[in-house]
């Protein structure tokens, strides 16, 4: 018996350590999902329109998972004044809901665990650790 592919769109949110990656990597094993990584650039626009027009065109064949996205870039982006974020990115939101994107909030139900994680992968230099 043949399924249908996945499709659609998967935001991951959530804080460093808490499982994101991890679950996006069992949707791309599992359900040949697309991955999108999100970062904290100091061109806002351009990179997150660029990953937002890739997710709309690749969502409609197969799942597609967006790790981090405006969210998490609106919170470290004024952590570290090293990006220029503010309310407007919600029309970002406002495109992704319209194609349907759900969004999921990562937090392990081991807080230590996590503390423990993140203090390792600050310890081995990670990129892109907040």
């Amino acid at each position: 018996m043949t399924t249908a592919p996945t499709t659609g769109i998967i935001v991951l949110e959530g804080a460093d350590s808490s499982g994101k990656t991890t679950l996006a990597n069992h949707l791309r094993r599992h359900h040949n999902a697309a991955y999108i990584h999100g970062s904290v650039h100091h061109d806002f626009w351009l990179h997150h329109i660029a990953a937002l027009r890739r997710a709309v065109r690749l969502s409609t064949n197969r799942l597609v998972v967006i790790d981090r996205n405006w969210l998490s870039h609106l919170v470290y982006g004024q952590v570290f004044g090293n990006a220029q974020y503010d309310s407007a990115a919600r029309c970002l939101d406002r495109v992704l809901r319209r194609y349907g994107a759900l969004y999921v909030l990562t937090s392990p139900a081991d807080q230590a665990r996590q503390a423990e994680r993140w203090a390792a992968d600050k310890a081995a230099g990670r990129h892109e650790h907040y």
